[in-house]
């Protein structure tokens, strides 16, 4: 049977006290205030302060997060080079230098692979990665499953006319 005797009280925590003998323990010291920070070693906050209701949207603010716009036209840009999509689609997202760059690349491929059949599987994201350097400029690493292969791909978009627009692609 049970007694009803009152509980008791927990015994103090006790800790061993370093460069003492196990034997001799004391009480642990009570927590006490936080320590002070240091400001200088304090990160900026990754959020912007809010911009008051009256102010128009500048820069990248209007331009929102690149990733999307990443991750698009590098799967373009896989379908340009399976022949699966013209590359005159992305004439307005990317440079002349990678435009022309892509044109050659697709002709060189589409000459090699005239006698095979195209495998026809859809293109698969499978991460995107995307990395603000500044407020106008980004850089994005994405993978991509494309038929029974996996591919890579580093784009790197700058704000242009109010709009994303790409300097650098280069696809694995």
């Amino acid at each position: 049977m049970r007694s009803l005797a009152t509980p008791q009280p927990a015994a103090p925590r006790v800790t061993a006290v370093p460069g003492q003998p196990a034997g001799r323990r004391r009480r642990a010291a009570p927590l006490g205030r936080p320590p002070v920070l240091d400001p200088s070693h304090v990160r900026p906050s990754p959020h912007r302060p809010p911009r008051p209701l009256d102010a128009a949207p500048t820069g990248s603010d209007t331009l929102g997060d690149p990733t999307g716009i990443c991750v698009a036209i590098v799967r373009a840009s896989l379908e340009v080079l399976n022949g699966g999509r013209p590359l005159a689609q992305l004439i307005r997202w990317v440079e002349p230098e990678i435009y022309e760059a892509l044109g050659r690349r697709a002709a060189v491929l589409r000459r090699a692979a005239e006698a095979a059949t195209p495998c026809g599987l859809p293109l698969t994201v499978l991460r995107a990665r995307t990395v603000r350097i500044g407020a106008n400029v980004a850089e994005a690493a994405v993978v991509v499953k494309d038929g029974e292969r996996v591919r890579a791909a580093a784009i790197r978009v700058e704000a242009r006319r109010g709009a994303w627009r790409v300097t650098a692609l280069e696809i694995g």
